[in-house]
């Protein structure tokens, strides 16, 4: 048997999904209920994902450009994740703006190495 000095913790975190008894994933409202009875703090997948594309930079650009085409002109920009060195590409048409929403596509894996 290990034995831990919880005492010593002074932040836990962990990611877990809790079932119910027919098996299926319990919903925020069950899950708001075990927190409550075990004095725990929750925070929804969703809600950790934005934290973290807010703080952390998983890509970084290398390089932008004008791309002009029969569509008309684009800005092309490089990207590099940092997470497996890939190389990805972006085609902006138009501006962005956080006021507004943004039509994307993603492709996946166009371009393995």
């Amino acid at each position: 048997m290990i034995s831990v000095n919880l005492q010593v913790c002074i932040r836990l975190e962990f990611y877990a999904k809790f079932l119910q008894k027919d098996g299926t994933m319990a919903r925020v409202p069950q899950l708001l209920k075990i927190a409550e009875q075990f004095d725990l703090k929750i925070i929804t997948g969703g809600a950790l994902m934005s934290t973290g594309y807010r703080r952390e930079k998983l890509v970084q650009r290398i390089v932008s450009t004008r791309l002009p085409s029969q569509y008309g002109e684009f800005q092309m920009y490089l990207f590099r994740s940092q997470t497996d060195n890939k190389d990805h590409i972006a085609l902006v048409k138009g501006d962005i703006s956080p006021e507004k929403p943004t039509l994307c596509s993603c492709p996946f894996r166009m371009f393995d190495r």
